[in-house]
């Protein structure tokens, strides 16, 4: 199935812009489907790919494509569950702390 929206964000993908970018993807009509092209962005600051993280933590419905592999690399490591329980050859950690707000994944 293909996205229903194309975006491609102005260069470099920095907070600000991913702010605008994840602000502008909230105000479209939920059922819409979009897909963030970043193939023409020269720079991606960790920062903004982080704020970008947060769109596309959507059930499918916002996807990215176009990034260099350190950047999938990052990206698909801000994405990542963490680990549900304590790992039993360290029975003194903490327990990993919310993410995104205080919303816990499970």
């Amino acid at each position: 199935m293909s996205p229903a929206l194309v975006v491609r964000p102005e260069d470099p993908l920095d907070l600000d812009e991913a702010r605008r970018l994840v602000d502008a993807i909230e105000s479209l009509p939920p059922s819409l489907r979009v897909h963030v092209d970043l193939s023409t962005v020269r720079e991606v600051h960790p920062t903004g790919l982080a704020a970008l993280a947060c769109a596309l933590d959507r059930g499918g419905r916002v996807t990215v494509g176009g990034l260099r592999r350190q950047d999938e690399r990052l990206l698909a490591y801000l994405l990542a569950n963490p680990p549900s329980s304590t790992p039993a050859d360290s029975p003194g950690s903490p327990p990993a702390p919310p993410l995104r707000g205080g919303e816990a994944t499970a």
